[in-house]
């Protein structure tokens, strides 16, 4: 089995490099220690044991050459190891065999050849120490021979001298283990340096990408922004030097959709940073997926015939288990990629039964997508062929607000397609129980309406968002306190003489307090819980997760007239504001 350990594999290659180099080595000694022996043995016989030597330093050197890995790049397995320790072993076997050719009777005899191979054992651990097994294949042979010799001779001398070669080889197997563990050390720590560097490295490219994502993100949003602005800067100019009412009356609506354009995508990045900021909570309940779909489907068929594509159902009775509104935000937004990029032929919703999901499905034939760009359209503000960003095109953020929602709700989302051929989105939606839906849904009740004669104390550090919310609220009948902070807003409480009804405060404010903080000081200021609403611009994530926590029922702006009046009647019919 080919392996995976790093350091093993630094170890083998390593090992692999440093045993030419010991080979070279002990050629040259095994030659010096020939010629010494040619004065006690015969010529035959060292003759024969060099040639032994030779031949298996030959063998060795082909084997690491040609066929032990890392030779050409061949996979270092768990094996390898043993392979290298067995040819250590057969090189400490040759040097061993030197006390059998030349068969040593005395002290004398054995002295040079007790050096030699005592050298030898204390230089293999330089080279072979890469591995444990190899260093202790070569030497043992050696060390077992050598004192064999020595205890053989029957000499107490000679038996002393066979008692330190244990020790010496002891010592020799001490060494080469420290050697391989200060080794094993170092290649650790290179490698986890290694790793750092890798990790940085893709931090690196991770933080470029996200910054280059965002630039694309805030030139597309700033783009988006500055055409409804730009329409609603020549419209007012239009109406003021419009010179009849009927001209002037034909311009609003032209006015009311650019402040439905600008409100669309301030709603869509509001979605989008609610959900990366964890806020949002899951409803789930047990209902009836066909009658959602065909709903839906109706409020798209006037844009599919417009553009004469066929907009078909197939879908049975089935239960679902699920968040009714954000499932409902993901077909809907589904549905309107499909026709927008659907110029021919139809778009096709189907439900089909497994074993505990429920496939959902949205088949297209448009435009469909590359497999190099299926996960980029998943990205804010990505749109296939819209260079130009025209808002008839949509924003771009359906599909980044569906990914999102799926993770959410833990449904698997997938999406395949073929340029040309169009495309498929399918989710698997947990099946439901039929006979926990609830099929008693009631209105609810209308408010009452009327808030002439209404104390709203109004906190916005805006001139003109703090004069316009006083307008309206006047225009409604409500007695306005306006104030530009939370110390001003406390000043004029104290001389007010009557405490207001509710209050709205923006979550930005001067100073060191924010909105909650200021709500939180007039409460306390008037000994009670008065129903307040927290107003806020804010996109981000962190702001939005603050404001969600607050306790405090929760407007984003920009606001419509009809939420805020709705919302000013929530908190007063709730003696415990919630948030919204």
């Amino acid at each position: 089995m080919i392996t995976t350990d790093k350091i093993y594999i630094d170890q083998i290659k390593l090992l692999n490099k440093s045993i030419p180099r010991g080979q070279l080595l002990n050629m040259v000694i095994a030659l010096a220690f020939a010629l010494v022996m040619l004065i006690q043995s015969s010529k035959s016989v060292v003759i024969s044991w060099l040639a032994l030597l030779y031949f298996v330093s030959f063998v060795r050197h082909l084997l690491h050459k040609y066929y032990f890995p890392p030779a050409f790049d061949k996979p270092i397995t768990a094996n390898t190891g043993y392979h290298y320790a067995l040819a250590s072993t057969m090189a400490g076997a040759v040097w061993g065999s030197a006390i059998f050719f030349f068969k040593p009777q005395t002290l004398g005899e054995m002295l040079p050849i007790a050096l030699t191979l005592g050298g030898v054992m204390a230089g293999g651990i330089s080279v072979l120490s890469y591995l444990k097994e190899s260093y202790a294949g070569f030497a043992l042979p050696i060390a077992i021979t050598l004192a064999t010799g020595f205890f053989t001779m029957g000499q107490q001398t000679a038996t002393v001298l066979g008692w330190m070669i244990v020790i010496f080889i002891i010592a020799c197997l001490y060494f080469s283990r420290s050697f391989n563990k200060v080794l094993t050390e170092t290649l650790r720590l290179r490698h986890r340096n290694d790793d750092l560097l890798l990790e940085l490295r893709k931090e690196k490219e991770m933080a470029e990408q996200a910054n280059m994502a965002k630039s694309r993100f805030l030139a597309a949003a700033s783009h988006d922004l500055r055409q409804p602005l730009h329409s609603l800067s020549l419209l007012f100019e239009a109406i003021k030097d419009a010179d009849s009412s009927e001209l002037r009356d034909s311009l609003y609506p032209k006015v009311e959709m650019s402040i439905d354009a600008l409100s669309s995508l301030f709603n869509a990045l509001l979605d989008i940073s609610k959900l990366d900021a964890g806020v949002v909570e899951t409803r789930l309940e047990h209902f009836n997926l066909q009658d959602m779909v065909k709903a839906t489907l109706r409020e798209y068929e006037s844009e599919a015939d417009r553009k004469q594509l066929a907009l078909r159902l197939h879908c049975g009775e089935c239960v679902v288990h699920s968040d009714r509104i954000f499932l409902e935000r993901i077909i809907r937004n589904l549905l309107g990629n499909a026709i927008r990029y659907t110029d021919a032929g139809g778009v096709l919703v189907s439900c089909r039964m497994r074993s505990k999901h429920v496939m959902f499905q949205v088949w297209d034939t448009g435009i469909g997508i590359a497999e190099s760009e299926i996960s980029a359209v998943f990205g804010e503000f990505y749109q296939l062929h819209n260079i130009h960003r025209d808002r008839n095109q949509g924003l771009g953020l359906g599909l980044s607000i569906v990914q999102r929602l799926c993770k959410l709700l833990d449904h698997p989302l997938q999406l395949r397609s073929k340029p040309g051929s169009g495309s498929v989105v399918t989710i698997l939606i947990p099946r439901g129980d039929a006979q926990l839906v609830k099929k008693d849904r009631r209105p609810a009740q209308p408010m009452p309406w009327d808030l002439n004669g209404l104390r709203v104390l109004v906190i916005d550090d805006d001139a003109d968002v703090l004069a316009a919310t006083s307008v309206l609220l006047s225009n409604w009948g409500c007695q306005v306190i306006a104030a530009v902070s939370s110390s001003d807003a406390l000043d004029k409480i104290s001389s007010a003489a009557e405490k207001p009804d509710v209050v709205l405060s923006d979550l930005r404010l001067p100073g060191n307090q924010n909105g909650i903080q200021a709500l939180d000081s007039i409460r306390s200021k008037l000994g009670t819980a008065v129903p307040a609403i927290l107003i806020t611009g804010d996109t981000r994530p962190a702001r939005i997760h603050l404001a969600q926590q607050s306790g405090y029922k929760v407007l984003h702006k920009p606001l419509k007239p009809a939420q805020l009046r709705t919302a000013i009647h929530q908190v007063l019919s709730s003696q415990n504001p919630v948030t919204g």
